[in-house]
């Protein structure tokens, strides 16, 4: 018998550190990408030759200096007239020093203007954010096929292939370097598609806590969100000597050690259900000698509701889910994506820039706390509604929650648009929040209130949804350095899309009331779950 069924809190452990570790990696981008302008990807958009002596920065400043410029390895590097060494200077690492990091210096020549970042440069940041937004998009894009993937294969090969795809992914941004930076491109896809797969893949460890279950779903979202942090460590490692390539080497050999152990001893071949784990206990129970009263019964309940999945697609309640999640996405991965620049606008040194992207990588690692109390109020408010009729039953409890949700969302937005790093901290704290509440609830409802037999494909298909939408993003940070102002009105644009979310738990709570008093037949009473057992609640 699998150890899920004996040892369910190990595997729960277990399954949160893999998340934790390997799950939302990708969601670490500023500290990335940060390390990728100091490497010089790119750089070379940014810089042109405009009359001997002046270096032109594009759309950004002017600098003249009495140096000639010397074209070397495709920069143009600024060297004083008869010297022929190389002026470059070496970080510890082996990694030539980026022009990034030598407009820093003040001996080179160069004066930025009062207010003006040092190292803003939008033809760099838009080659590097197309990258995220494409991995991104793949991410949510790919779950369309995944949960049909993991329904045929089961969940151990499922994991068994996409183990060795994040493999491959860290050891593509591992070996990526100025001068192929195409490599980026299948490694940051490969780490997100497969970090997405191990906490969907693990998410069904829920299932073992009936009483907790909302609470673990949360938790493990929070553990996503948190798994951030491991670009921020890279930072770290890579301001201290350790390059980037060594530290993604070793993460590469830690998910395949750790990953492979999990998959062959703790989870399943299929898939962990409510039914199999009643069925399982009471197994457990026979073979003790201690069958419980409550489970003299079982082979009397009811079986899950046999509803189709296309009627739960076309209901009204999955197609205003899916858009409230597909919004709320948007703004949060938009908000990740431009967080660099938002930083590099507000301080023209790079000391405080990287000491914000530290606190807000810092600040991330409490989405396990905010994941936990997100957890906790949705599986307060399904007590308080336990003994009401469906539908009351299963939406009323998501009301306060996801209100919650789109109210975070939208005073990050609103402070944002003090445009001050006073407000920075403020903001980061109520984006941890968000994001866990979003996540947490959002996966959580769809668990609740629609067939466990179908929460794969559901799943699947709500985060093709999100990923079709997370596209717009890019156009966001185009429209981002566009003109002057332009930040304020994607800012102003973006809170317009936050405050739109809160028509979904609205117009749950106005037909969950129309409904207390009237036929529920014709009003997807169909595919609502049944009450939930004595037996699940003791477990």
């Amino acid at each position: 018998m699998k150890l899920y069924i004996r040892c369910r809190a190990l595997c729960a452990v277990w399954c949160a550190i893999e998340i934790l570790f390997f799950g939302g990696i990708i969601y670490g981008w500023g500290s990335l990408v940060f390390v990728l302008k100091e490497e010089g990807f790119y750089y070379e958009e940014c810089v042109s030759v405009t009359a001997p002596g002046e270096l032109t920065y594009n759309n950004t400043r002017s600098i003249t200096t009495p140096v000639s410029i010397q074209l070397k390895d495709t920069f143009l590097t600024p060297v004083a007239d008869g010297d022929t060494s190389d002026p470059r200077p070496k970080s510890d690492d082996g990694y030539e020093k980026s022009p990034s990091q030598l407009d820093s210096n003040q001996d080179n020549g160069a004066v930025s203007e009062p207010g003006q970042p040092s190292h803003t440069c939008p033809q760099q940041e838009s080659k590097l954010n197309l990258w995220f937004s494409v991995a991104v998009a793949f991410m949510y894009l790919s779950m369309a096929f995944l949960g049909e993937l993991t329904t045929r294969l089961g969940t151990q090969i499922t994991r068994h292939i996409f183990t060795f795809m994040f493999v491959f992914g860290a050891l593509c941004v591992a070996f990526a370097t100025k001068d192929i930076p195409w490599l980026l491109c299948p490694g940051l896809c490969s780490i997100a598609v497969s970090g997405l797969v191990i906490f969907a893949t693990n998410i069904q460890v829920a299932n073992l806590f009936p009483r907790l279950q909302s609470t673990v779903v949360a938790l493990y979202c929070g553990l996503f969100d948190s798994s951030s942090v491991i670009q921020h460590m890279m930072k770290i490692a890579y301001e201290n000597g350790v390059s980037r390539r060594i530290f993604y080497i070793c993460l590469a050999g830690f998910a395949l050690v750790m990953l492979s152990i999990s998959t062959i001893l703790f989870l399943p071949k299929s898939y962990i259900t409510k039914q199999k784990i009643r069925r399982k206990s009471c197994e457990l129970e026979i073979k003790s000698g201690r069958l419980l009263p409550e489970l003299k019964g079982l082979k009397d309940q009811r079986e899950t509701d046999e509803t189709s999945l296309r009627t739960c697609i076309w209901s009204v309640t999955y197609l205003m889910h899916v858009a409230w999640m597909s919004i709320n996405t948007v703004t949060f991965v938009t908000f990740i994506g431009l967080i660099n620049v938002n930083l590099e606008q507000l301080s023209d040194k790079k000391q405080v820039v990287s000491k914000y992207l530290g606190v807000f990588a810092y600040t991330t690692m409490c989405t396990v706390v905010a994941g936990i109390l997100a957890g906790m109020s949705y599986d307060c408010q399904r007590k308080r509604y336990y003994d009401y009729p469906s539908p009351a039953r299963v939406w009323r409890p998501v009301l306060l929650p996801m209100t919650t949700t789109s109210i975070l969302g939208t005073l990050v937005y609103v402070l944002l648009l003090v445009g001050s790093l006073t407000v920075m901290v403020p903001i980061f704290v109520l984006f941890t929040f968000y994001r866990s509440f979003l996540y947490s609830i959002g996966v959580a409802f769809v668990n609740d209130a629609f067939p466990e037999q179908h929460f794969g494909a559901l799943y699947g298909i709500m985060t093709f949804s999100t990923g079709l939408f997370s596209m717009l993003q890019y156009g966001f940070f185009s429209w981002f350095d566009s003109y002057q102002d332009a930040n304020i009105h994607v800012t102003i644009f973006l809170l317009f899309l936050c405050v739109s979310t809160f028509i979904h738990p609205v117009q749950l709570g106005i037909r969950s009331r129309q409904t207390d008093n009237t036929d529920h037949s014709n009003i997807e009473q169909t595919f609502l779950p049944p009450d939930t057992l004595e037996s699940d609640r003791k477990l």
